[in-house]
Parts: structure tokens; C-alpha cells; sequence
């Protein structure tokens, strides 16, 4: 990535701390959660995903292989392209939508173990980008200017290495990908993120 960045990207950059968020929410759900209980249970989701924690409703975390990536690739385009029909910012990846069943075809895997996978690489793909968005004199300038909450999201974010989540052969496996998966989720993100 350049050293500047442009205006149209920072523009967004406020908006991709509630995208892990967003994402998190397209999945099912076991029991609809009372809106009382939101912000906590927005800060256990973002805790649980960092710590690698999993709580039993959520959908299993498969062993990423090359095989797997190439799932990610065909399901990621398959929603960039359903997006890009319907004008919406996600697609809902329920059971229970047309939408999200037809991501998990084209992928060809259960929707429960694309959502999964999904959630595990684009978790990794994120962190690169803030890593990389952060780095460097201008990243640290950038980060300056955030306003406190975002500031200190992208600080918990930078705290650990990007692929610390991966195993060594999953490491290897998304690292011989990343130029590949990067610019894939760099155009999801171009159309997921909504500036706040």
C-alpha cells in the first residue's frame, strides 16, 4: 500500500471498527439477545474473538488450507457480486436467506462452515489491514487524529501480530495467498464499510 492513502479510503477508515461488529451479526443466532444486554454483549463478541475464544452458538472455525481459500474466494466474490446487485452494504448469512444460502453454494460448503471460515479469514485480513494502515509515520499521524474510542479499538488491534490466530501451516497457507485474499477483501471492504 502507498504511503499516502486516499482521501475516499481515511474517509471510510471510521466506519471499519464497527465492521467486525457487522460481519459478527450476519451469522444465526441461537436466541434473539435483549437490546438492554447490546453494548455489553458487543464487547464479550469482540473479546471472544480476540482471545481465539469460541462460545457454543457459534459456527465451527475450520483448519484453513489452501483448499479452504479458494471456498473463501468463490463465497467472497459471490457476495461482492450479490452486493453490488442489490445496493446493500452485506449480505445476511442465515439459513434463512436466499442470499446467504446461495454465498455458501457457490463456496461449496455448509453455510455454517463458510461463515466460520469466513469470519476466520477476514478476522486475520482486517488485522493486516490496520497493521498496515497504522504503520509508518503516516500511520502513527493517522492514528493521532482518531477520536478516543476508534483510537483505542485500533491500539487493541495492533497489540498482536495479524496471523497470530493461525496455526504455522495456516500461517503459511494465508501468507502464500495474501495477494490474492488482500485486494479480494480490500473490494469487500470498499463496498461493506459505511462511514459513520
Amino acid at each position: 500500500m502507498p504511503a499516502s492513502i486516499p482521501l475516499r479510503r481515511i474517509s471510510r477508515i471510521a466506519g471499519l471498527a464497527l465492521v467486525p461488529l457487522l460481519l459478527a451479526a450476519c451469522g444465526d443466532r441461537a436466541q434473539p439477545e435483549p437490546a438492554d444486554n447490546a453494548v455489553a454483549d458487543r464487547g464479550a463478541a469482540r473479546a471472544s474473538t480476540d482471545s481465539g475464544a469460541r462460545a457454543s452458538n457459534e459456527d465451527p472455525r475450520p483448519t484453513i488450507t489452501p483448499d479452504l481459500l479458494d471456498a473463501w474466494i468463490r463465497g467472497m466474490e459471490e457476495e461482492i457480486a450479490l452486493m453490488r446487485a442489490t445496493g446493500s452494504h452485506f449480505i445476511s448469512l442465515s439459513k434463512y436467506d436466499e442470499n446467504g444460502l446461495q454465498v455458501a453454494d457457490k463456496a461449496g460448503l455448509p453455510l455454517p462452515e463458510y461463515r466460520g471460515l469466513r469470519q476466520a479469514v477476514n478476522d486475520v485480513l482486517y488485522s493486516h489491514f490496520m497493521h498496515e494502515l497504522y504503520a509508518g509515520p503516516d500511520g502513527k499521524a493517522r492514528l493521532a487524529r482518531l477520536e478516543p474510542h476508534k483510537r483505542e479499538y485500533a491500539l487493541e488491534r495492533l497489540a498482536s501480530e495479524p496471523f497470530a490466530t493461525l496455526s504455522p501451516a495456516e500461517r503459511d497457507a494465508v501468507q502464500a495467498r495474501l495477494g490474492t485474499l488482500r485486494p479480494l477483501y480490500d473490494r469487500y471492504m470498499e463496498i461493506a464499510a459505511i462511514a459513520d
